[in-house]
């Protein structure tokens, strides 16, 4: 299924892109950010050191200027990759971690030029930190016809597409409309 993703990736980008496929060992690709801790992640970094050690001569090859890491396990290896080198490393912030994975976000944060949060939500975790910033993500939303017009006193109905975690607080939303 990644191959596959990489190969549809290379269909999208110029041909004059250059594109290297540095795969995942197992242990991390399968490594769960919200039920591994500490000790997990770190046994699944000890097992990409080749992956490290591969990421490091790329980027010393093709003169690596920056690095955007698109999740925590990329931050993770583009950390390690760049020690010393002064290349910075900027970690784009999707998830709301679990508590439990509080000793592994503040490791992660601290290995990270700069982080970019998709919400204030997200940032949170991260403190007032000044290499912290908010960036939403974009949707242009489909011009669509008006809904149908519902009766004045009918009750309104509202959507939910995601998945049910509690730490994702639908609780607070259907709270909300009670």
């Amino acid at each position: 299924e990644a191959r596959q993703a990489g190969e549809r990736l290379r269909e999208l980008v110029a041909a004059d892109v250059p594109m290297f496929d540095l795969p995942l060992p197992r242990g991390l690709a399968s490594a769960n950010r919200f039920s591994g801790g500490p000790l997990s992640y770190a046994l699944s970094l000890a097992g990409a050191m080749s992956t490290v050690a591969s990421l490091r001569r790329l980027l010393a090859r093709e003169r690596i200027d920056i690095i955007h890491a698109n999740n925590i396990k990329m931050h993770a290896l583009a950390a390690l990759a760049t020690a010393g080198r002064g290349i910075p490393v900027f970690w784009h912030v999707r998830d709301i971690y679990p508590e439990r994975s509080g000793g592994v976000v503040r490791l992660a944060s601290r290995a990270a030029d700069r982080i970019i949060a998709v919400s204030r939500a997200v940032a949170a975790p991260f403190g007032k930190q000044s290499k912290v910033s908010v960036l939403y993500n974009a949707v242009e939303l489909p011009t669509q016809a008006e809904p149908e017009a519902r009766a004045q006193d009918a009750p309104a109905v509202v959507g939910y597409a995601g998945r049910l975690d509690t730490w994702k607080g639908i609780g607070t939303l259907v709270e909300a409309f009670l």
